[in-house]
Parts: C-alpha cells; structure tokens; sequence
C-alpha cells in the first residue's frame, strides 16, 4: 500500500535468470502441461548427515511458460512415511524468496528431521522473486530508499523522491512482461494471489500425492484459501485436498489502504498493554538500571511516553536546525554496520546495492520511529529493548555528544537488515498487492482521518503518492480500479477441515481478521478450530505453537487417528 521506504533517476526493471534450467528431460506433462525438470539442490554439508531425502525441481507450466519455480521436496524413508500425503508450506510475504535456496533448506532439513511429522514436506517459490525465473529487481529503488532514509526529510518528501523510481520500475517491468509474449498475457496481474494459488495446484497435480494439506503463513494463507477455493472446480485435486492450516491469516477482504491506519493505532494499543506490564515487572526486577526504572515508572501510559519521545525528537531536530548543526553530526544520525557488505551475492544480485554499502546510515524521525514502533511487534524478545530505546532516544536531548546507544543500535540493525533483506522483492509484493486490493476512495480516506486523526497526515501522503492507483495496474484490470479483482472473493472453501492460529500481539494480521475468518467458516457450516495464543506474527515460527503439533493435525484430518476430545485443540495441535 502507497510508497514505502525501500522505494534519482528512472529505471526499467530488469529481468535476470530467463534462460531454460539446465537438468534431466522434462516429466509428467500431464493435461496442464506442466513441466517438472529435477534441478540441483546446491546441497553440500547435509549430504550424508540426515535420512532424510530431499528432491529439488524446476516446476513451469505452458499457460506461464517463461514462469519457472524452485520445488524442495523433503521425505522420510518408508516406514516413517506414508508416501501418500504432503504438506506444502506457502510463505508470507508477498514478494518473499530464497525458499528454496541450500542455506534455507538446511533450516528445513533440522526441523522436518527432528519433526514427528510423517507427510512429505513441500517448499516453492513464488513467481518473481530472488531464487525464481525470472527474477527481477531495480537498484535504483533500493538506492533512493538508502539515501533518503539518512536525510533529515519529513514522510511527504520520502514519498515524493520514491514515488517516481517506483513507478519507472513497475512501469519498465510491465513493459518487459509484455515483450516476453506470455500466453494469456496480463501484465503485472500475472502476479495475483490466483495466479499464485493456480501455480501450487499445478505443482500439486504434477506430482503423485493422494492427500495434500496447505499450510500458509500470513500473505501464504491468503494463497492457500484461494487454491482450496479454485481446487473445488475441478474434481480430481477437491479430492485430493484434506486440510488447511492458516498461521496469522490474511483474509480477501481485507488490506486496503485506508486500514493502514487502523493497523497503526492498533500497533500502539498493542504497545500499551506490553508496556504496562513491562513497567511492572521491571519495577520488581533487581539489577535493573534506576535511571530506567524511574524514567519509564513516571509515564501513567504508553500514550504518554510515546508523544514525549515524540517531541523529543521535535526539540532536539529545531535545536539543531537553529544553530546550523550539520545532519551528519546530528544526535539523531546514526551509522549501522551493514552485514550484508560480507555476504556473497548471487550473480543476480551483483548489482544491489546493499552489497556494496559499508554502513546502513539512518536519521531518526517521527514516521521511522512510528515505523520502528510496528516493526518491534513481530517479536516479543525486542519489546523490552524498544522501551530501553526510547529512555536513550530521550536522554539525547541533553547530551550534546551522542553516546553509544546500545539498544537503539542493536534495533535500527535488526530493523534495517530486515528491511533491504535480498530476500525479499518490493516490486513482487506491489505487484501482487495492487492487483488483488481494491484502491480506496477519497470517501474511505476521510473517514478513515475522521476515525484516526493522528495518523491523518500518513494517509493523505500515501493516498497522494499510491502506486496502486498508477494507470499501468487499472490497464491490468478490466475492471474498475476501486473494486476489488471479481476473483478474489468469498465464498471460501469450507469442505475442508481448518485450522486458524493467531497470535495477540500481531500487528499485521490482527486477531480480529482470525476471528471474523473463523466466523465466517463456522456461520457456513465450515469444520473450522481457532487457536488463540501469545506472541505476535507468525505463530508456529516464533515458538508459540509447538510444530509437532502439525502431525496431529495431517493424522486427524486424513482419519488416520482419532483425537482424543478430552484434550483441548490448544493441547493437541499447539503443545499447552
């Protein structure tokens, strides 16, 4: 939704990696015409060490031909394996890649090992983003977004410097999609969550599984209801589709751009109940700083603590401003070791440049301090050091020379080394997200101001300088640019068991979108069981559900075990 930092000169996109794989004859090109070719895994240190086999792949169609994926198939040997099922795990994102690349896969390889799970287990990845063909990329976005992002700039100008970078690059990516002369080419909707979910049907009815389970993780269970829904046409892969697990869903309704604002204040209601117990906890804490203890024991809430960071930093930017301080020298400049300097980058990815820049360098404003507020939300073990990091922010403004502040540091690198991953694509996930969403009104914005006025200088920004609203998506669509694409629409699959697992603290996938989900499944007559637990997004991946509990669930499900329903869902499919 609108400009985002990773957003100054044009750019046409650039597409790498379009030649065919190079493998074995192609298979099983069956009434799809799919296309299975196998593929090195690029595997080393595991050889040998696991009994458990991995198959890698390259996976295309001819509807989409020039669209070829990475596949990672992990298996147990037979007689921990029934052979018969597999679970397929759809990421987040959208625009996350690199699933199926050889450091990944070993992640994958620890877990399914010392999992009980007995299913296959199936790993893709998306079309467009790093690891597929074609993946594509403009540095020169990445290169504006780490130049303004060290700049004393306000919200609107970041917007406005982007804003003309990212569209070039959308623009010169449409442009590129349609010289490639893709059968049943539609430009950049060939992005969409359907065309996604078509994709793991293909690669589902290429291979020889009986049972198929999703498992989607927040933009992967938007992917995952709308492969169950479009595998209700066709009867062969209804059949073979058993269950879904949806991990902080992102329904179809939802992820409009007047609900930003919504999410924001969200985000800081979540704060507010994290730091009163924090606040109180601390308090009884020994060997806690006094100093701390004291400054943030004097705020009777979050609210207040966050406007005087907040004006905080007003202070000290017009002290500065007055005496002429140079932004270099400023007390909200800061320099950030960049880790991916040290990393090898892939021959596609040579011309990023976040693989060139010795230092990630990052002045402190109201908007990436409200962005570095949501950001800390994804993971419980950082709410400490972010209130830490306020209690720094503050003292700035009497300390003349900036001192080394540690957990102001330490966040502003997890922050921006997740925010110029090379994992992730930017242009994938506008792509995808323009495609499916539908654009907001002026209506929509106002009363989304009238509702949240605090943020209401955000939403005009964003509005202003959406990209979704850019003339090379309406010609996509053939339908009006405030609806919503006719194909992403209710009703969902609810023929099949599912389970929803949601998280409190989650800033992205609220829990109320989990509960209406569920709602909706259980008013349908849907076989639907909702997991509340702790933690923020993600559920399974940050620990607070127990992933053996996902063999409980494929058993249950496929019939193959009876649940005992004297133990709670909490206990049988999260462990507590």
């Amino acid at each position: 939704m609108g400009v985002v930092l990773r957003a100054v000169l044009a750019c046409a996109a650039l597409l790498v990696g379009c030649s065919e794989p190079k493998g074995p004859a192609q298979t099983s090109a069956a009434t799809d015409h799919v296309s299975i070719v196998h593929r090195n895994c690029g595997l080393r240190s595991y050889v040998g060490e696991t009994d458990v086999a991995v198959r890698c792949l390259w996976y295309s169609n001819e509807r989409s031909k020039r669209f070829q994926l990475p596949v990672a198939i992990l298996s147990k040997p037979h007689e921990r394996n029934d052979n018969t099922s597999v679970l397929v795990y759809i990421a987040g994102g959208p625009g996350d890649g690199f699933q199926t690349q050889a450091d990944n896969l070993e992640y994958w390889l620890d877990w399914y090992g010392g999992s009980p799970l007995e299913a296959d287990l199936l790993i893709y990845n998306p079309r467009g983003v790093p690891g597929s063909k074609p993946y594509w990329y403009c540095p020169e976005y990445d290169q504006v977004s780490l130049n303004v992002m060290s700049e004393k700039v306000g919200f609107e100008e970041e917007a406005r410097r982007a804003a003309p970078v990212l569209h070039a690059c959308m623009e010169g990516f449409s442009a590129r999609l349609q010289a490639m002369d893709l059968p049943n080419y539609r430009k950049l909707s060939d992005f969409s969550t359907e065309q996604q979910a078509r994709d793991i049907l293909g690669i589902l009815s290429a291979l020889e599984y009986e049972q198929w389970h999703l498992w989607g993780v927040s933009y992967g269970t938007r992917v995952a209801l709308k492969a169950s829904q479009l595998a209700l046409l066709v009867p062969e892969q209804s059949a073979k589709l058993t269950s879904q697990i949806l991990d902080s869903p992102y329904p179809f309704n939802k992820g409009v751009l007047h609900e930003w604002a919504a999410l924001q204040d969200n985000a800081l209601r979540l704060h507010e109940r994290n730091w009163a117990k924090f606040t109180r906890d601390l308090s009884l804490a020994a060997g806690n700083d006094e100093r701390l203890i004291e400054y943030l024991t004097s705020f009777s809430s979050f609210e207040h603590l966050w406007d005087s960071v907040n004006a905080a930093l007003d202070a000290i930017e017009s002290e500065e401003s007055q005496k002429g301080v140079n932004v270099h020298d400023s007390r909200l400049y800061f320099h950030v070791e960049n880790g991916f300097r040290h990393e090898i980058a892939t021959d596609e990815q040579q011309a990023l440049p976040v693989y060139t820049t010795d230092h990630f360098t990052f002045y402190m404003s109201r908007s990436r301090l409200a962005a570095l507020m949501y950001f800390v939300l994804y993971n419980a073990s950082l709410h400490e050091q972010f209130y830490a990091a306020l209690y720094e922010l503050e003292q700035l403004k009497t300390v003349r020379v900036s001192p080394k502040n540690h957990n102001i540091n330490t966040l502003l690198s997890l922050f921006l080394h997740s925010s110029f991953d090379p994992a992730f694509n930017s242009f994938a996930y506008f792509a995808t997200e323009c495609t499916d969403n539908p654009r907001a009104t002026a209506a929509d914005i106002e009363r989304a101001i009238s509702q949240y006025p605090a943020w209401s200088e955000y939403l005009t920004v964003m509005q202003r300088y959406d990209v979704c609203a850019a003339n090379f998506f309406q010609k996509t669509l053939n339908t009006n640019p405030l609806t919503v694409d006719a194909k992403l629409q209710q009703p969902y699959n609810v023929s099949i068991p599912t389970l929803i697992l949601s998280g409190e603290n989650d800033p992205v996938t609220p829990r109320e979108w989990a509960e209406e989900l569920a709602d909706t499944y259980t008013n349908s007559g849907g076989d639907v069981t909702l997991i509340r637990t702790g933690g923020g997004h993600g559920v399974l991946h940050a620990g607070w559900c127990d992933f053996s509990g996902m063999q409980a669930w494929v058993a249950h499900t496929q019939g193959t075990e009876v649940p005992d329903t004297r133990v709670a869902a909490e206990q049988r499919y999260c462990g507590y």
